[in-house]
């Protein structure tokens, strides 16, 4: 059933009759979702696995329904939000800057460059700084509100974020590097075509 589902979604992010903007969202998206199943169960509590698995429900249905309307733009908005949403229970369930939820917040900060544009792309992007900081304050001056994590969980936790954060921002440069470099041989070729006609 995996191999079908991948193959279709490999021809749908190559497929140069889809935009690229919609490609490149699709693929940020997706890199997103798998962020969220490794992140989610760092709290180590039931509240977190239903928490995930609701809102990788409410991130596929917002992907789908955006795409089906031809409205990228207020999707990726939508999911952003959510994500800013979520990213705070993470940190404070898991243990706080004594957990692997840190280095998470960088996925954040790449989704917002990638899928926002304009006014739009600032606002977020501060506001994902903004939510970083107030984050390691509570942290730092509320530690009763942050959940207890031992220091093996703890050097664990860190150790695999900072490993798989790699893995995945480096799979997604790779797969934005290849659309790129597919685009502009595209272009080209398709301008040789054009001087050939004239």
């Amino acid at each position: 059933m995996e191999g079908p589902v991948f193959k279709r979604w490999l021809a749908i992010i190559t497929d140069h009759r889809i935009s690229l903007y919609e490609r490149m969202f699709r693929i940020v998206t997706g890199t997103c979702m798998v962020a969220m199943v490794f992140t989610m169960p760092m709290g180590r509590n039931g509240w977190n696995l239903l928490l995930l698995a609701g809102s990788l429900v409410a991130i596929l249905g917002f992907m789908k329904l955006s795409i089906q309307k031809r409205r990228v733009h207020a999707g990726a908005t939508a999911i952003v939000t959510l994500l800013l949403l979520l990213f705070p229970i993470c940190f404070l369930t898991a243990g706080g800057f004594y957990s692997g939820v840190p280095e998470w917040f960088v996925l954040c900060f790449i989704y917002v460059c990638i899928t926002l544009h304009g006014r739009r792309r600032l606002v977020f992007f501060v506001l994902c700084m903004l939510e970083t900081l107030l984050c390691y304050g509570l942290a730092f001056y509320h530690p009763e509100l942050v959940s207890k994590n031992s220091l093996q969980h703890s050097f664990f936790d860190s150790a695999f974020s900072v490993v798989m954060v790699g893995l995945l921002v480096s799979l997604l440069l790779m797969f934005l590097n290849r659309m790129y470099e597919e685009e502009n041989a595209l272009t080209q070729q398709q301008k040789k075509e054009i001087e050939e006609l004239n």
